[in-house]
């Protein structure tokens, strides 16, 4: 699994980044927060404690990332932003399924069983629908 603890840190996108976000103590200091990020690693360690580490699902940009401290009614965060790298002008591709690589194969068959279900439920409405309603 990628992370230490699944509910460690949460993550959303845009089409320009990957931005983390990990509920610190009030106590943590710049000190005790270690990044390592790669092309297609990220590796989050604050205050000792492993709060994720893995493959990516897609390419970043080590040299851009940056991070941040902040406070939202009155919890505080580290946000990591990671820039995506986007080689394609294909809007739907910079869109990321999944933050881990290997999570990305879950991730297609929840898609693939979706449209199965989909398609189930459209061949059973059109079955419905060319059958003759039967005389009163």
């Amino acid at each position: 699994m990628a992370a230490a603890a699944q509910d460690a840190y949460t993550w959303e996108q845009n089409h320009d980044s990957v931005i983390i976000k990990v509920q610190i103590p009030e106590s943590t200091t710049k000190s005790d927060v270690k990044i390592k990020v790669k092309a297609f690693s990220l590796h989050v360690v604050v205050a000792g404690n492993e709060v994720c580490s893995g493959e990516l699902a897609k390419e970043v940009d080590p040299e851009e990332m940056s991070w941040i401290f902040e406070t939202r009614n009155g919890i505080r965060y580290l946000i990591i932003d990671l820039p995506k790298v986007n080689r394609t002008a294909m809007k739907k591709a910079r869109i990321w399924p999944c933050l881990w690589k290997d999570e990305i194969s879950a991730v297609a068959q929840q898609v693939v069983d979706e449209s199965l279900a989909g398609a189930s439920a459209a061949t059973t409405d059109a079955a419905d629908a060319a059958t003759p309603a039967e005389p009163k």
